[in-house]
């Protein structure tokens, strides 16, 4: 089966920026409990005025726990994830990056990991103007209606590298068992099917059509690429230089390899040459 997905990411990334709760324009949500962010009461922080466009949109929501959260806990702040440019790329995740399930995995909690994956994949699920497909096919007008309300992108990933650490943990535990393994595909076919997949065509030729397997979010694809990885029965070394995850399957290179491409190799020496001078 063929694949078929395209993602947009922020060619220089994101940051987070804080704005105090108290200066918010809150109004109330449609659902009880929820708060509808409208705008800033005083002039907008630099961090808002710097990208041609950005602004608070009126579609950012935030739960009532966490303004009380940010009151007890952060000094009254509250995060917004901002773009470091307008510059935006579509690219072919499951192409592009053989292993970045395996990003996802080693996020954990660690709110800084989950931003340098940010930065490095894009958001993870954006639900706006009509969904996650809308996002995945359209241009990224979406993508500069932020900033975002970092709270929720954020425990999107940590929610999500939990979600498949637990797979991990499992076929790590699969692998190694001697028992019978009927249990251990009950339990993986549980853990994957979540996953929103379309099927869609692309023409082939002028005489017939190709059926390509489309996942609807990141998540989807990061999933589906995990699959991908079981059924292939592959491994996985992480990167000495930038600790991204590559494949040392037999026939994929040299099986003591350390580096993830040949920019990470050079950079590396470059910085052994320098502590030796």
């Amino acid at each position: 089966m063929l694949f078929d997905f395209e993602w947009w990411k922020a060619v220089d990334g994101y940051r987070l920026e804080t704005v105090n709760i108290d200066q918010l324009e809150l109004t109330e949500g449609a659902r009880e409990g929820m708060r509808r962010i409208t705008g800033i009461k005083t002039d907008p922080p630099d961090w808002l005025q710097r990208i041609p466009g950005q602004r608070i949109p009126n579609s950012a929501y935030i739960n009532q726990s966490d303004i009380e959260a940010a009151r007890n806990n952060f000094d009254g702040n509250i995060a917004f994830l901002v773009t470091n440019s307008d510059n935006f790329v579509q690219y072919r995740p499951i192409d592009d990056y053989p292993a970045l399930f395996m990003d996802l995995i080693g996020c954990g909690k660690s709110t800084e990991n989950a931003l340098r994956f940010i930065s490095k994949y894009g958001l993870l699920n954006p639900y706006r103007n009509g969904g996650p497909a809308s996002y995945r096919d359209d241009m990224p007008t979406s993508y500069r209606m932020g900033p975002f309300v970092a709270y929720g992108y954020l425990k999107s990933v940590h929610h999500a590298s939990w979600r498949m650490r637990e797979a991990y943990d499992l076929l790590k535990e699969y692998r190694e068992s001697d028992a019978g393994k009927s249990d251990f595909v009950h339990q993986f076919t549980g853990l994957f099917k979540h996953m929103e997949l379309d099927l869609v065509f692309k023409e082939k030729d002028e005489n017939g059509l190709s059926m390509f397997l489309s996942p609807r979010r990141f998540s989807d694809a990061a999933w589906l690429q995990f699959g991908q990885a079981i059924s292939a029965n592959s491994n996985f070394q992480q990167c000495d230089e930038c600790i991204s995850w590559f494949q040392v399957d037999p026939g994929r290179g040299r099986p003591d390899k350390r580096f993830c491409s040949n920019a990470c190799s050079m950079r590396a020496y470059r910085k052994r040459k320098k502590a030796q001078e």
